[in-house]
């Protein structure tokens, strides 16, 4: 219905300011390359249509990149190269698993971008966390990659800021294990990622919720009848409320959010690697 993470809000102005100091042939073009959703076409009969095409979405972000990017190729401007920024899954190789003697192909954007300029593309991991599920008698929640052994290495070195590639590093030849549904059986970091990016220590992290003045009274309403589309069934008072809570508001915390992640495996994980350096 709507993004709703400060991050991209903020990332966006941040461009703006940045290019109005920039001589024009010198400024940072941003090309959106999801699949498109015009909600004044959408309604309660097609929205079930239009959901469907996420199955295809990696695809279809990856043809909209392919497509800009070979016009940049065959363009008189001398800047021929782009930052693609994907979060998760969607920076991933494509993935062949194989469970109860069925085959399981997993298509992902970056694997399509790999498959169209070979030996032309990187894709690099900023540290984070790994993810839990959660069952019946389990809590969905975050624990550390690696079970915690990477940061703990960043902690003893005085968690610097950088970056390398995972071939010939330590890290390169570990399991890879930030795929937890199913972990693909066989892969190494190297495997997936070009390189990673120590950028701050877990505890630092923030998540950013709400877009601070982004509902005026009609695009409050208009939020209102999108909610309503995709099937919520509260009344329009309360929708309304939920909307201005949602969006309007600004919400930071950190992986010790119990309302996001009820369960946070990383200080103990992290911290058992501590007392055997000590």
């Amino acid at each position: 219905m709507i993004w709703d993470k400060t991050n991209a809000h903020e990332f966006l102005q941040k461009i703006a300011q940045l290019n109005r100091t920039l001589p024009k042939e010198s400024r940072v073009h941003i090309w959106p390359c999801d699949v498109e959703s015009d909600w004044s076409k959408i309604t309660k009969d097609n929205y079930r249509q239009i959901e469907q095409q996420l199955g295809q979405r990696d695809k279809i972000m990856a043809d909209n990149f392919i497509v800009r990017f070979n016009e940049i190729q065959k363009s008189s401007g001398t800047r021929k190269k782009a930052l693609v920024i994907m979060n998760y899954r969607h920076a991933f190789p494509h993935f062949r698993l194989e469970r109860g003697g069925k085959v399981k192909n997993i298509e992902n954007m970056t694997g399509f971008l790999l498959a169209a300029y070979p030996g032309r593309v990187a894709n690099v991991m900023i540290n984070s966390t790994g993810l839990i599920l959660g069952g019946r008698d389990n809590p969905a929640g975050v624990t550390a990659i690696q079970n915690g052994k990477w940061d703990a290495a960043f902690i003893v070195a005085g968690n610097p800021g950088l970056g390398f590639d995972f071939k010939g590093s330590p890290f390169g030849g570990d399991p890879f294990d930030y795929f937890p549904f199913p972990i693909p059986v066989g892969y190494t970091y190297q495997d997936v990622f070009t390189g990673f990016i120590f950028y701050k220590p877990l505890d630092e992290h923030r998540m950013s919720f709400g877009v601070p003045d982004l509902l005026d009274p009609a695009f409050t309403t208009e939020l209102v009848r999108r909610c309503q589309i995709t099937g919520r069934t509260e009344s329009a008072e309360e929708l309304t409320k939920l909307v201005r809570q949602w969006v309007g508001t600004v919400r930071v915390s950190g992986y010790e959010d119990k309302e996001i992640f009820p369960k946070n495996e990383c200080p103990e994980k992290i911290g058992q690697w501590l007392k055997k350096a000590n």
